[in-house]
């Protein structure tokens, strides 16, 4: 595995476990994760790949698809083009098919199982967001420490003012029962 050489030692074995399952079910990888560099420090990259097999479109003109969606119905099923002008004399064209026969439902998608051929994939470095996502996260958690601070020295001066001017309080109530 060539990849052991370049992930960090505490990704690798979430980042095995997630290509080979991606690899098993034929579809797309993506992970977030620490690869060395060529001067030998890990910086975080965003990993993503595409499966594709023989005959997927690698010209770029869409994403490979595992569903062949080409319509195909059984040879006892008929679906013949006498309903085709049922709605043709519609004179608001929205550019929508009319052609096809009320009667005749599309097929399922048939499911292809061919083997992954080859991987498109890009990796991104994600160092300075991972960066600042850090710096966020410290930032929140001293603003929540300060925060709790704060609520204990009101809660704590709330209680030192109360205590004294209950007192004084009872001694104003007395003098004023004794004088009057």
């Amino acid at each position: 595995a060539a990849w052991s050489n370049i992930v960090h030692p505490s990704d690798l074995s979430t980042f095995q476990a997630r290509w080979e399952q991606a690899a098993a079910s034929r579809e797309s990888f993506q992970a977030e994760l620490r690869l060395i560099r060529y001067d030998g420090a890990y910086r975080w990259f965003l990993v993503r790949a595409i499966p594709f097999s023989d005959g997927d479109d690698v010209t770029g003109s869409g994403p490979p698809s595992p569903v062949d969606i080409t319509p195909t119905f059984d040879n006892d099923e008929t679906c013949d083009d006498t309903n085709n002008n049922n709605n043709n004399n519609n004179s608001n064209d929205n550019n929508i098919d009319n052609s096809t026969p009320n009667h005749c439902p599309p097929p399922p998608p048939r499911q292809h199982h061919r083997a992954v051929e080859k991987w498109f994939g890009t990796c991104t470095d994600i160092e300075d967001q991972k960066r600042m996502e850090g710096d966020l996260m410290r930032a929140r958690d001293e603003a929540q420490t300060s925060a709790r601070h704060q609520a204990a020295f009101l809660a704590n001066m709330s209680h030192e003012i109360r205590t004294p001017m209950h007192g004084l309080l009872g001694t104003v109530k007395l003098l004023l029962m004794d004088g009057g």
